[in-house]
């Protein structure tokens, strides 16, 4: 395989993270409660915590895109929001769950099945974004 489809794969993966996060950010930012009820969960209290999630989830997506410009150079960042950040929060989702109690619906974009969202593209990320498991695509 190429070096130049190996990178075009990352970028794709990019953007679609990018634009994954990007329509999770906004719904976040200006309809959180709407955005909660349709996760079953209750609203946001305070307001302003769901939308400083929206503020951190749209910085990832901008990260994202600029990222996909030159995956080569800025594979770190996909690390960071693909691998750490995702990772992170997928992990704190179902942790949240078994101590907490929280809804199910958050658990659904922690199933394995896949690449099946963005959440799920770490695991990709981290196969693609690795010098050392050779070159691989999604």
């Amino acid at each position: 395989m190429q070096g130049g489809q190996r990178t075009g794969g990352l970028a794709t993966l990019a953007l679609v993270s990018g634009v994954y996060d990007l329509a999770l950010a906004v719904p976040m930012l200006l309809v959180a409660p709407r955005l909660a009820e349709a996760m079953g969960a209750p609203p946001p209290v305070p307001l302003i915590n769901a939308q400083l999630n929206g503020v951190f989830t749209l910085s990832l997506a901008a990260g994202y895109f600029w990222a996909a410009r030159d995956v080569e150079a800025r594979r770190g960042y996909l690390w960071v929001a693909g691998v750490l950040a995702k990772g992170l929060g997928a992990a704190l989702f179902v942790l949240d769950h078994f101590q907490h109690g929280s809804p199910s619906t958050f658990l659904e974009r922690q199933r394995p099945h896949g690449v099946r969202t963005p959440d799920h593209a770490f695991g990709a990320t981290f196969r693609v974004a690795s010098p050392r498991y050779g070159p691989r695509t999604l």
